[in-house]
């Protein structure tokens, strides 16, 4: 085999291998999508432009308005930013930029009823990534935990009822993802009755 083959067959492999890593990706993109009713999204990675395209192409098959951004771009976060009122937001939590990434998200208030996020991850160690972020109770983020062995997801919800305000940031299992049965979760609980508990929060209070 001359270097030119050797070097083709090293990037046939990279090559299949995105390209499965990428389906793995789509599929439980695209069940997010139906789960929630999404037809305008951002997806947010560590992308090269190649990976860009091959998923913006996957995701754009049931006409749905996709961008799919690489989080090193300084001013990825803006697209965030529009008129749209039901918007999905997919990032890729194991990307080395995700903690920037989610601080800044949570200072410009990114994390709120009109924004659902869906986070992937291969490791529950991801949470500590949001001990410094803005979160408040209305916050719709799922964050969907990679089990390589049995290639299913945990799909764990996570918010903070008032992190300006001393609270604890919780996250709770909400269900699951697998290809055969599909996304999951739990969703016959109004959110804001499931997170009542604001213990630990100090509310300001004047009387007149």
């Amino acid at each position: 085999m001359n270097a030119i083959s050797f070097i083709f067959v090293i990037s046939l492999k990279h090559i299949v291998v995105f390209q499965a890593d990428c389906l793995q990706d789509f599929h439980i993109i695209q069940n997010y999508f139906n789960e929630k009713s999404i037809k305008s999204a951002s997806v947010f990675g560590c992308f090269g432009k190649t990976e860009q395209i091959v998923l913006a192409k996957m995701l754009m098959l049931q006409t749905r308005s996709i961008s799919v951004l690489s989080i090193n771009g300084q001013k990825a976060h803006k697209i965030l930013n529009n008129n749209h009122h039901h918007i999905g937001v997919i990032l890729d939590g194991d990307c080395p930029q995700s903690s920037n990434f989610l601080i800044l998200c949570g200072q410009l208030k990114f994390f709120d009823v009109k924004h659902h996020w869906l986070i992937t991850t291969t490791s529950l160690n991801f949470m500590k990534k949001f001990e410094n972020v803005v979160l408040n109770i209305d916050a719709d983020i799922q964050v969907a935990v990679q089990n390589s062995t049995t290639l299913s997801w945990t799909i764990v919800d996570i918010y903070n009822p008032a992190s300006k305000h001393g609270g604890a940031l919780n996250y709770t299992k909400l269900g699951f993802y697998n290809r055969k049965q599909g996304y999951i979760v739990r969703n016959n609980e109004a959110k804001y009755w499931s997170r009542k508990n604001m213990t630990g929060i100090t509310f300001k209070s004047m009387i007149v």
